[in-house]
C-alpha cells in the first residue's frame, strides 16, 4: 500500500498483455540464483540436476513474471550443463499467449507424442521445446492412481517421462490455483470437480498432494509477490517447505493498513487469471471501502467483461433506495457502498456501459488526477480485490 505523492500517472501500473515486468530481471535472476544454491530441506540444483537429465518445467496458470522467471531457471540449467534438447516447458493453455508461442512439430497420433511448439523470437537450431497442456485430451495425459472416491488421477503424459520436474508457482492471496501440478495440468473432467467444489476442501488438498507424491514431485520454486505482481522474494526446496515459508513471508507484504484520514482511494485490479472480471472489481471496491470512511473510489482494471444481471440489479439499488435480498453478500456490500459514494471506473467498456450503471466514467490518468486533486489525503492500493 502506498500513498500517493506524485503525479497520478507516474505510478498507476501500465498494463500489458503478458503481464511481465521486464526490470525485475536481473533481481529475478538474483533470487532464484541463491534459491536453488540453498534449498530448503532439498539438494542444490548442481547436487540434484545432472548432465543428459530430461528436465520438464512447469508454469503455473497466471505466473507473474512468467518469461524473465523461465529465462532465469534456464541460465541456471545451462551454467549444469544441462542441454536445450533435453529442456520441455509444459503450460497451460492460457499461458500460450504469453510465451508468443508458435507450432514447431505436429501431434503425431499413432506415437502418442503431442504437438510442441516454440517461441516466436527463438531462432536458434535447437530451440526451446514448449507443449501446451491439453486438457480434453486423453492421450494427453497418464493414470497415477485414485483418490478416496475412487475417481481416476490424472496428470500430463509428459510430465510421467520426466527425470526432473521444475515446478514455478506463485502463491497469491485470493488464487484459486494453490497447486501448480493439480488440476491445472489434469483433465477437464478433475477440473470442472474442483470448480464446482464437488468434494470438501480437504478433499480436494488430499487429492493433490496424491497427484504431487505419485509423480514424485517433491521440490518447489515458489515465487513471493507483493501487490501488483512485483517479486519480492523466491524460495525453493521441498514442496511442503517452501509452500509454508512462502505464505508466511507473503503475509506481511499483503497487510491491509488503514491510515488515519484517507480521504479518497484508488484501488488496482492487476494480479490474477480473474483481473478482468467483476468478481475481481467488486471485491476491490468493497475492500478499498474499509480504507476511506466515506470518500470516492476509483478502480483502475483492464476490465472488459459486460456485467450480467446480478451486477446490473446490485449498481440500480442507487437509483431505487433499496439493495435485493436477492443478491449475495459481496454484491449486496457492493451495492450499499454504490448508495453511500461515488464509485468511479477506469476499464476497456465504453463511457455509455460505465455510466448506465451508474458509475463514473474515467478516461485517462489526467481524468483520474482531476478528481483527487481536491482531496488532501489520498490513498493507492494495489491489487484491491486480492485483499478483500
Amino acid at each position: 500500500m502506498s500513498i500517493i505523492t506524485q503525479e497520478l500517472f507516474d505510478f498507476l501500473p501500465a498494463f500489458s498483455d503478458d503481464g511481465e515486468n521486464s526490470g525485475q530481471r536481473d533481481k529475478i535472476e538474483s533470487l532464484l540464483k541463491k534459491a536453488l544454491a540453498e534449498p530448503v530441506n532439498y539438494p542444490s540444483l548442481s547436487e540434484s540436476i545432472f548432465p543428459g537429465d530430461r528436465v520438464t518445467i512447469l508454469v503455473q496458470a497466471g505466473l507473474p513474471a512468467a518469461g524473465e522467471t523461465l529465462d532465469s531457471l534456464l541460465s541456471m540449467l545451462e551454467l549444469s550443463r544441462i542441454e536445450t534438447a533435453d529442456i520441455l516447458v509444459v503450460v497451460p493453455q492460457s499461458m500460450a499467449k504469453v510465451f508468443n508461442l508458435v507450432e514447431n512439430t505436429p501431434a503425431d497420433p499413432e506415437t502418442r507424442m503431442p504437438a510442441t511448439y516454440r517461441r516466436m523470437s527463438d531462432t536458434k537450431a535447437t530451440p526451446l521445446c514448449f507443449e501446451i497442456h491439453v486438457t480434453d485430451d486423453e492421450q494427453a495425459v497418464s493414470y497415477l492412481a485414485a483418490n478416496v472416491q475412487g475417481n481416476p488421477v490424472y496428470v500430463n503424459r509428459s510430465l510421467c517421462d520426466s527425470d526432473v520436474i521444475l515446478p514455478l508457482s506463485c502463491l497469491t492471496p485470493g488464487r484459486k490455483q494453490t497447486d501448480c501440478l493439480y488440476p491445472e495440468f489434469s483433465t477437464d473432467e478433475t477440473r470442472s470437480r474442483y470448480r464446482k467444489k464437488d468434494d470438501s476442501l480437504s478433499e480436494r488438498v488430499a487429492e493433490a498432494e496424491l497427484a504431487n507424491d505419485s509423480l514424485g514431485l517433491f521440490f518447489s520454486i515458489e515465487l513471493i509477490c507483493s501487490p501488483g505482481d512485483v517479486i519480492e522474494d523466491i524460495v525453493c526446496g521441498s514442496r511442503t517447505h517452501a509452500r509454508q515459508i512462502a505464505a508466511e513471508r507473503l503475509k506481511p507484504l499483503w497487510a491491509m493498513e488503514q491510515p488515519d484520514g484517507c480521504d479518497v482511494v484508488v484501488t488496482t485490479v492487476e494480479s490474477d487469471a480473474d483481473s478482468t472480471a467483476w468478481s475481481s472489481v467488486i471485491r476491490a471496491v468493497n475492500s478499498a471501502s474499509q480504507a476511506v470512511a466515506d470518500g470516492p473510489i476509483i478502480v483502475w482494471t483492464e476490465l472488459s467483461e459486460k456485467p450480467n444481471a446480478k451486477v446490473k440489479a446490485a449498481c440500480s439499488a442507487q437509483f431505487e433506495g433499496s439493495v435485493p435480498d436477492s443478491l449475495s453478500k459481496k454484491l449486496q456490500h457492493f451495492a450499499s457502498i454504490l448508495c453511500e459514494r461515488p464509485v468511479y471506473l477506469k476499464s476497456g467498456l465504453s463511457q455509455n456501459v460505465v455510466e448506465s450503471l451508474g458509475l463514473g466514467y474515467i478516461e485517462s490518468a489526467e481524468s483520474a488526477q482531476r478528481i483527487i486533486r481536491p482531496f488532501s489525503k489520498p490513498l493507492l492500493i494495489r491489487d484491491g480485490h486480492l485483499r478483500a
